[in-house]
């Protein structure tokens, strides 16, 4: 019914979607974990609290 290139296609698009959506999960993550780090982490980081805040308030599929 369908051939094989429309397949490949759907793969290559589903393969892609799947890894969209690690990657948002992984940066949501990642920004909640910064966000609970401590000022001494942070400094070490070289962030400030505000820095963090304004990462930390990013929705997840903002780079």
């Amino acid at each position: 019914m369908f051939g094989r290139s429309f397949r490949r296609r759907i793969s290559r698009f589903m393969v892609a979607m799947f890894d969209t959506l690690l990657e948002w999960q992984n940066r949501g993550e990642q920004r909640r974990r910064l966000r609970s780090c401590g000022e001494r982490t942070l400094k070490d980081l070289g962030l400030s609290r505000c820095d963090v805040e304004a990462e930390g308030c990013k929705p997840f599929w903002r780079a």
